[in-house]
């Protein structure tokens, strides 16, 4: 038996579900570039439970790098020898942009010329603990507004910042 598609879809097919209230323990994040397209558009805001930080294979997450810096980043698993010959493997973590490695439509100028920008390159090997600590929380949906609780896209001053709890 085959199927044919008599006419297109009506909507696109998104991962994440829009929602109209922030959840217990939520906060607003705006997406600030194309790195988590086609689930999180720039100019949405990516919906975060900041008591989710469970690591889990294939979700998003909000991270906060040591810098301060915040980025929404896709979480990926592997079995890898990191610690060197012969030893075994062990679980570990590499973040990324959910879209990957990419040229951008920005550039910078680089010995007198404007050279094209790239994204989405990985990060990596973490140890399970190494990464949570990092993890604000799991992105759990997304708006076309703030549904309060803004998170700001990076630490400093007077910017939201969470706290993990014990």
């Amino acid at each position: 038996m085959s199927f044919k598609a008599t006419k297109k879809p009506t909507s696109e097919l998104r991962a994440l579900t829009q929602l109209k209230k922030l959840p217990p323990n939520g906060g607003s994040f705006a997406v600030l570039n194309d790195g988590s397209e086609p689930h999180l558009r720039k100019g949405e805001y990516a919906i975060v439970d900041l008591s989710d930080r469970e690591l889990q294979h294939g979700e998003l997450y909000l991270v906060q790098w040591n810098s301060g810096t915040r980025g929404i980043k896709q979480a990926r698993s592997a079995m890898l020898n990191v610690t060197g010959p012969g030893a075994a493997d062990s679980l570990v973590w590499f973040v990324a942009d959910l879209c990957g490695f990419r040229k951008t439509r920005e550039t910078a100028e680089y010995c007198g010329q404007q050279v094209p920008i790239f994204a989405g390159l990985s990060d990596g090997p973490y140890e399970t603990e190494d990464l949570k600590s990092k993890l604000l929380g799991r992105i759990v949906g997304y708006s076309v507004r703030s549904l309060g609780n803004l998170i700001k896209p990076e630490r400093d001053g007077g910017f939201y910042r969470h706290t993990a709890s014990a």
